[in-house]
C-alpha cells in the first residue's frame, strides 16, 4: 500500500511540473508583449526546439543596431509561443516589416526553416529571412 502511495505521489508531482511548464506558453503577457513592437528597424524573431518535447517555440525582439545580450534572450526564453501564435502575431503587422528568423540555441535546421516556412508563407511577407551560416 505504501508503495502504491508513493508511486501516485509521484505521478501527482510529475504532472504538477508539467502543467507548470505547459503553462507558461502562450501567456497573455507574452502575446501582449510581442503584438505591441515597434519594429521601426525591423523584427527579430528567436526560435528555439524543446529537447523533451520537440516542440518549437518562438519569441521576439525589436531589431537594433546592437547585439543582443543574455538579457534579450533571457526575455524571449522567459516568453514562449508556439509558431501558431506568433504567425497570428505577424499577421497583424504590416506586410512590409523586415523580419529576420534566428535559431537561439543554434543555427536554424533545413527541417526547422521548413516547418517555419509552411507557417510564414501564409502570411505573404516578402521581407521574412531565414539566418543560417550558409
Amino acid at each position: 500500500m505504501k508503495k502504491i502511495f508513493i508511486l501516485i505521489l509521484i505521478v501527482i508531482c510529475i504532472s504538477t511540473l508539467i502543467a507548470c511548464n505547459t503553462s507558461k506558453i502562450n501567456t497573455p503577457e507574452a502575446i501582449n508583449m510581442y503584438s505591441h513592437l515597434t519594429g521601426f528597424k525591423g523584427l527579430e524573431l528567436y526560435v528555439w526546439t524543446d529537447n523533451k518535447t520537440n516542440q518549437v517555440f518562438c519569441g521576439m525582439l525589436e531589431g537594433t543596431n546592437r547585439n543582443k545580450n543574455e538579457q534579450d534572450y533571457k526575455i524571449v526564453r522567459d516568453n514562449p509561443v508556439t509558431i501558431e501564435k506568433i504567425t497570428a502575431i505577424l499577421g497583424d503587422y504590416n506586410k512590409d516589416m523586415f523580419v529576420i528568423i534566428i535559431g537561439l540555441d543554434e543555427v536554424l535546421s533545413q527541417n526547422t526553416i521548413t516547418i517555419l516556412k509552411s507557417y510564414f508563407d501564409k502570411l505573404q511577407m516578402p521581407n521574412i529571412l531565414y539566418k543560417t551560416n550558409e
